[in-house]
């Protein structure tokens, strides 16, 4: 089979074309992942008039705390509030958690989205006003784990409510959790 050279013009043709093929491959594969990163993060957003879940347990992922769950990995204690606190009130401390929105809001009930920094992920804080308790459920949307980060984001909310001289402290609540 005989050799065949190339001229330097047909050798540089070669090669640029298999650059551009390269580079067109290069192209798609990012534009693959730039999509696979968008429909991943835009599947956590929306769900602005989703029904109150506030009085119920959490499922079986451990990407949910509540004050309504019984068992010991999903479970917050109360938040006993003070007299006369009133969901505004609430709103206004509930809103100094980082990334935090109001969704929905009634006299007694308040529904906030908090977004996660890096993949903005949403999760829904729903906090509701029943006599002298302050019920709250945090959940993520999306995920099978949450990595603790909803209980943190409510031991934060327990926190600022302190702060705020709006519920009592712990060594009170064990009175009123029985």
């Amino acid at each position: 089979m005989p050799l065949t050279l190339l001229t330097g013009l047909e050798c540089y043709g070669y090669i640029n074309s298999k650059v551009k093929a390269y580079a067109n491959m290069l192209k798609t594969n990012y534009l693959v992942l730039t999509l696979a990163v968008v429909s991943i993060s835009g599947c956590s957003q929306g769900v602005a008039n989703m029904k109150s879940r506030v009085e119920l347990p959490c499922g079986d992922k451990p990407n949910c705390v509540s004050t309504q769950d019984l068992r010991k990995e999903y479970r917050l204690d109360p938040y006993v509030l003070k007299k006369g606190v009133t969901i505004v009130q609430i709103e206004a401390a509930a809103l100094t958690l980082p990334r935090s929105k109001v969704i929905s809001k009634t006299d007694d009930y308040l529904h906030i989205t908090c977004t996660t920094k890096i993949l903005r992920f949403v999760d829904d804080l729903e906090l509701e006003i029943q006599g002298e308790k302050l019920l709250v459920r945090s959940e993520s949307r999306v995920g099978y784990s949450d990595f603790g980060v909803n209980r943190k984001r409510a031991d934060e909310l327990r926190k600022i409510l302190l702060e705020n001289d709006l519920i009592h402290p712990d060594n009170l609540v064990k009175h009123y959790s029985k």
